[in-house]
């Protein structure tokens, strides 16, 4: 499957509030038979010119099963997902330095889908 066929998901714009650190990102594979390819990108969007991809990474998810991310966010980022299975899903938590959840959490349900954008 080529990329421009993916589904594209994006967080939207976010604000790292004051305590947090890092975002928690949990990527599942709720498929019981196909694997699927999901690519996590970290955007910052501190320069509002144009954000920057700060982080990017692939994985491939077999069925029923599930990889987590941490990513250290600046203070305006998003998390935009890429995947070839709208059954794999994901949550993102924000957490301070010692790996405590701090609330603002974006569920899989709050993703906006973005694949007829540009």
């Amino acid at each position: 499957m080529t990329l421009s066929k993916k589904i594209r998901e994006t967080s939207g714009v976010l604000f790292r509030p004051v305590g947090a650190f890092s975002g928690h990102f949990e990527l599942a594979n709720e498929d019981k038979t196909k694997s699927c390819e999901v690519t996590v990108q970290v955007l910052d969007w501190e320069d509002s010119q144009a954000p920057k991809v700060i982080f990017e990474e692939t994985f491939e998810i077999d069925p029923r099963t599930r990889v987590a991310v941490d990513v250290v966010v600046p203070n305006h980022y998003s998390f935009e997902v890429k995947k070839d299975n709208s059954k794999c899903i994901g949550n993102l938590f924000l957490l301070d330095q010692d790996g405590c959840t701090v609330g603002y959490t974006v569920l899989a349900s709050d993703f906006i889908d973005v694949s007829h954008c540009s």
